[in-house]
């Protein structure tokens, strides 16, 4: 028998909230904000959200790979103290300091699939938000290269 997954959209004060049937928590119903005033936001999100559940359903092992996890598992094959390592460990940390701040309700690796302008906002962060220890912003060459080690990472996600 197949379970039944299903969610809804409901509005509190000027924020849009999501519920969805979620098995894996206590009373199969998980609720979250969607982080913004417009319902066709939450929507999309739902709409996420209810494609990882309906997967996970199916036992699809996939979409629970979670973007941290990913990003650890990627450095395990780096030699701790090497310059590569060192490298793809800061631009990872500073492109998770990114999602917690700006895309906090992003967790899995294939909901990046259908948000491509993540990467245009990082670089956009990184120029004008995010500034060097030395408290200026980054160059240009920086945010290629932050650029050229995502790539690399979510090419890695993909095989």
């Amino acid at each position: 028998m197949q379970k039944k997954i299903s969610g809804y959209l409901y509005r509190r004060g000027n924020i849009w909230y999501i519920a969805y049937t979620d098995f894996s928590v206590e009373g199969g119903l998980k609720r979250e904000s969607s982080g913004s005033s417009r319902k066709g936001d939450a929507q999309i999100l739902l709409d996420r959200r209810l494609e990882v559940a309906r997967n996970k359903a199916y036992g699809f092992k996939e979409t629970n790979a979670s973007c941290n996890q990913h990003f650890k598992d990627f450095l395990d094959q780096y030699k701790p103290g090497t310059e590569t390592h060192k490298t793809y460990k800061g631009v990872l940390k500073l492109f998770c300091e990114f999602l917690e701040d700006k895309y906090p309700n992003l967790q899995f690796l294939h909901e990046f699939i259908a948000m491509p302008k993540i990467f245009d906002d990082y670089k956009i962060w990184l120029k004008s938000e995010k500034m060097t220890p030395e408290g200026k912003p980054h160059k240009d060459w920086t945010l290629k290269n932050h650029l050229k080690v995502l790539k690399t990472v979510f090419l890695q996600a993909k095989e």
